[in-house]
C-alpha cells in the first residue's frame, strides 16, 4: 500500500466511532512502522480497546509467539523479504503449537498466496490496498468468533477424551463385570473383568448382541423388568444366574443405571454385575441344612408330643406329674411351632415359596376357631372378635390358620398386659379384609420398611417366653403372597398398631 493510501486509511480511522470495552492483546508484525501505526488505528476505528505488541521481524514474532500469550497476529505477507515472509512465520508457529488466529495483510492481492496461507494455518488473508476499519473489523470478528469455537471444541474433545481414559481406567480396574447398554438392551462393550469371568475368547462376537439373551427362564423376566426400569429412568436391580460361555455356573447381583444424555433422557444404560456365586453357595448349603435339621427333628418331637397326650389322657398322674407332662407338652408344641416356621423360611427362601393347597372354606369359621386355640394359649388376655356369620373362600384354610395365630401372637406378645387385641373380618370388592390390632408402643418408623424380613424384631427386648426366631411375620407375609394377596401395616402411638391382610375371595389376583 502507498503512504497516500494508508494516510487516507489513516484519516478515516480517526473518525471517531465507539469502541469495544473488550480489550484484544495482538501482535502486529510489519517491518514498516506507520503501517503498525495505521493498522492499530483501524483496529481501533472498528471498535477494538487494543493492547498491541509490535515488531518487524519474522524471529521476533515467532520468539513473542512462543513465550507471550496473544489474542491475534496481523502480519505482514512481504516481512523480511527475500529470506523470509508471512508465510514463513504461519508454518513456523503452527509447527510450533502456537494457535492464535493470525490475519495476514498484504500489498499484493494474490490468489495463490492465499491458498497457501490457508494451507499453512492462517485465518484469514486481507489485501492493504482495499483495507478499512469496517472490513478490518468484520473480518477480525469473524476470525475470532471462530477460534473461539474451535478452542471450545477441542477443549471438549480433550475432556471427552480424559473422560473416556478415566473410564477405561476404572473399568479395567473393577473387579466387577460391567457392561455398557444401549437403550434398546444390546451391549456395546464389556469390562476386561467381565470378558474374564464370563469366559468370552471374541469379544467382537458378543457386542451388538441382546442383553437379555445372556439370562433365561424366571431370570430373563426378573432382567427384563430391571432393564425396563433403566429405560424409563430409574434404577434396576434383581439376582440371577447366568453361566458362563464354557458353562462355569455363576450366580450376579446386578445393577442396571441409565446413563443419561444432554435433554435428561436415558441414552446408555450401565450395566454392574457382582459375582455372588460364592454366597450363593453358602447360602443355599445353609438353607439346606435347616431344612434337614428341621425335618429330621420332626419325628422326635412328634414321639415327645404323643406319648405326652397318651399318659395325660389315660390319667392316674399325681398332680405334680401331671404338671410336668403338661410343660412338656407345652414346650413341644412351641418347638414344633419353631420348625414348622424353619421349614417354611426354608421352602421360601430356596426358591419354591412356601406350597398352598386351596378348597373352598369358610373364613370366618376358621377364625373363630384361631381366635379361641389363642385365647386358651393366653388365658390372662383378652382377644375381641368381630367376625360375620359365613364368609366363603378358596384359601388353604391350615395356612390362613397360621397367618392369624402368629398375627395374633404378635399383637398380643407386643401390648400391654391387660389391654384388648381387636381381630375383625369382613369383606370389602370381593376380597376378604382381615384386622388384627393392639395397642402400646408403636413399631418405630425406620423400622417398619424390614418388618417383614427374617430374623427381625421390632422390640429390643426377647420374650423368652415366646422363643420367637423372628420368622413370623416373614411367613405371615409369604404365606398372604402365595394366596396373591398383601399385608401392611399401620402403627402409631395414638392408634396402636394395625394388620392389615387382604385376600382374594376367589383364588385369583
Amino acid at each position: 500500500m502507498t503512504p497516500d493510501a494508508f494516510a487516507e486509511a489513516s484519516s478515516t480511522a480517526a473518525s471517531g466511532e465507539r469502541r469495544s470495552l473488550e480489550p484484544l492483546r495482538a501482535l502486529i508484525v510489519d517491518d514498516d512502522e506507520f503501517d503498525r501505526m495505521t493498522v492499530k488505528r483501524m483496529m481501533l476505528s472498528a471498535g477494538f480497546a487494543v493492547k498491541a505488541e509490535e515488531c518487524e521481524s519474522a524471529a521476533a514474532a515467532l520468539r513473542l509467539l512462543e513465550t507471550e500469550p496473544f489474542d491475534l497476529v496481523l502480519l505482514d505477507f512481504n516481512l523480511n523479504l527475500p529470506t523470509y515472509d508471512g508465510l514463513y512465520v504461519v508454518r513456523q508457529s503452527r509447527s510450533r503449537g502456537v494457535r492464535v488466529p493470525v490475519v495476514v495483510l498484504t500489498g499484493q492481492d494474490n490468489a495463490e498466496v492465499a491458498v497457501e496461507l490457508m494451507k499453512a494455518g492462517a485465518s484469514d488473508y486481507l489485501a492493504k490496498s482495499s483495507l478499512s476499519p469496517a472490513r478490518l473489523g468484520h473480518a477480525l470478528r469473524s476470525v475470532l468468533r471462530i477460534h473461539r469455537l474451535e478452542e471450545e471444541a477441542r477443549a471438549a474433545h480433550e475432556a471427552l477424551r480424559a473422560s473416556e481414559e478415566l473410564n477405561h481406567s476404572v473399568l479395567a480396574a473393577s473387579a466387577d463385570c460391567i457392561k455398557i447398554l444401549d437403550v434398546s438392551g444390546r451391549l456395546l462393550s464389556l469390562s476386561q473383568a467381565g470378558q474374564c469371568m464370563l469366559e468370552i475368547e471374541d469379544l467382537a462376537a458378543v457386542v451388538g448382541t441382546d442383553w437379555l439373551d445372556f439370562w433365561k427362564d424366571a431370570d430373563r423376566t426378573a432382567a427384563a423388568a430391571a432393564l425396563e426400569r433403566a429405560r424409563a429412568g430409574e434404577p434396576g436391580r434383581f439376582v440371577g444366574h447366568c453361566p458362563s460361555m464354557k458353562g462355569k455356573s455363576l450366580w450376579w447381583d446386578v445393577v442396571l443405571t441409565p446413563i443419561r444424555g444432554a435433554d435428561g433422557r436415558p441414552e446408555k444404560i450401565l450395566c454392574v454385575s457382582r459375582d455372588v456365586t460364592e454366597l450363593k453357595r453358602r447360602e443355599s448349603f445353609e438353607q439346606q441344612l435347616v431344612g434337614i435339621v428341621s425335618h429330621d427333628l420332626r419325628n422326635p418331637l412328634n414321639a415327645i408330643l404323643v406319648s405326652a397326650d397318651v399318659l395325660l389322657r389315660n390319667g392316674g398322674l399325681d398332680e405334680r406329674t401331671t404338671k410336668s407332662m403338661n410343660r412338656i407338652r407345652s414346650a413341644g408344641q412351641r418347638a414344633a411351632r419353631m420348625i414348622r416356621d424353619l421349614l417354611d423360611f426354608t421352602r421360601a427362601r430356596l426358591g419354591g415359596g412356601i406350597p398352598i393347597a386351596r378348597a373352598p372354606a369358610d373364613l370366618a369359621s376358621v377364625c373363630g376357631h384361631v381366635i379361641e386355640e389363642v385365647a386358651l394359649a393366653w388365658p390372662d388376655r383378652k382377644v375381641v372378635s368381630t367376625l360375620p356369620a359365613r364368609l366363603e373362600a378358596c384359601v388353604d384354610a391350615d395356612r390362613i390358620s397360621q397367618v392369624l395365630t402368629n398375627l395374633l401372637a404378635n399383637a398380643l406378645q407386643y401390648s400391654p398386659a391387660g389391654t384388648d387385641v381387636t381381630a375383625a373380618l369382613s369383606e370389602v370388592g370381593g376380597s376378604a379384609v382381615l384386622d388384627i390390632h393392639n395397642q402400646g408402643a408403636p413399631i418405630p418408623a425406620d423400622f417398619l420398611p424390614k418388618l417383614f424380613e427374617p430374623l427381625q424384631r421390632a422390640a429390643a427386648t426377647y420374650d423368652r417366653a415366646s422363643r420367637s426366631i423372628g420368622l413370623g411375620l416373614y411367613i405371615v407375609k409369604q404365606l398372604v403372597r402365595a394366596h396373591s394377596g398383601s399385608i401392611e401395616v399401620i402403627s402409631t402411638a395414638e392408634a396402636g398398631t394395625t394388620f392389615t391382610v387382604r385376600l382374594p375371595l376367589t383364588g385369583m389376583a
